[in-house]
């Protein structure tokens, strides 16, 4: 009975702030309705039967596997780095031309005949008795002219020594350094030594026929001298891929404060 009381005698004096917050309740229900309801429950494709406003900023998270492809995707994108080694055309041609410049000294010295051929054995190995035959012939002008331009062609154009250490992505394409450029090249831009060989092989027999001695003993010389001077360089690749992969964004995008959500 006495805590009855108690509740009576507080109602009585707080009889003005009881109704002062009641009516505060109906005059926000009336006015601000929104701000009390409850958020609809909404499946995917509903049409909301009201605007749902953002009571706070906040961010919109991806899905773990959309997130996880678009990673893999920007890794696979990122063009593999191959390096162009200007320095190592140098070397080639010299090594040719030197080679060419023996032969000359040669063909117009009074050496015998297999004296001048060991010479020249012994500074090329392995190189076949037909061409050096050739090379002491008249034919030798002719084979040197060939190689010359084919050698500096596909320089020019860009030799690796196998493709398939090349990481390629879906597109095929990768990222050629050279000097301070960088060009963005197709896989077929450049050359691997045996493509390398095979177009030789073609622009002979389009230029001359299937039976010139070019085919042979250009093709031959052809090889003793061509190196690759593109290399891969798989630490660059590497980073770049990683870098691509790690900037992808974890976010759908942002919701602000008092935006309409739906």
């Amino acid at each position: 009975m006495r805590i009855l009381h108690t509740i009576k005698n507080s109602i009585r004096i707080y009889y003005f702030e009881i109704i002062l917050v009641l009516i505060l309740v109906i005059f926000f229900n009336l006015f601000y309705p929104s701000t009390f309801s409850k958020i609809p429950q909404l499946k995917k494709g509903d049409i909301s039967p009201k605007d749902i406003i953002a009571p706070f900023t906040f961010d919109i998270i991806k899905n773990s596997e959309i997130l996880s492809k678009e990673k893999e995707r920007a890794y696979d994108n990122t063009p593999p780095v191959l390096v162009y080694d200007e320095n190592r055309n140098v070397e080639i041609l010299n090594s040719f031309f030197s080679f060419k410049d023996l032969v000359d000294s040669l063909n117009k010295n009074v050496f015998k005949s297999d004296e001048r051929r060991k010479i020249l054995k012994d500074s090329v190995k392995n190189i076949s008795d037909d061409l050096v035959n050739i090379l002491f012939s008249e034919e030798s002008k002719n084979v040197f002219n060939f190689v010359e331009k084919s050698l500096k062609y596909t320089l020019d154009f860009g030799v690796i020594g196998d493709k398939s250490v090349i990481p390629f992505g879906k597109d095929r394409k990768v990222s050629l350094k050279i000097g301070n450029r960088e060009i963005l090249k197709n896989d077929n831009e450049i050359f691997d030594l045996n493509e390398a060989k095979e177009h030789l092989k073609k622009e002979i027999i389009k230029k001359y026929s299937g039976n010139s001695y070019l085919l042979k003993y250009a093709l031959e010389m052809f090889q003793y001298f061509l190196k690759p001077n593109i290399f891969f360089d798989r630490d660059e690749t590497s980073f770049r891929r990683e870098k691509a992969k790690n900037e992808v964004s974890e976010k759908v995008g942002i919701v602000l404060k008092g935006e309409i959500i739906v």
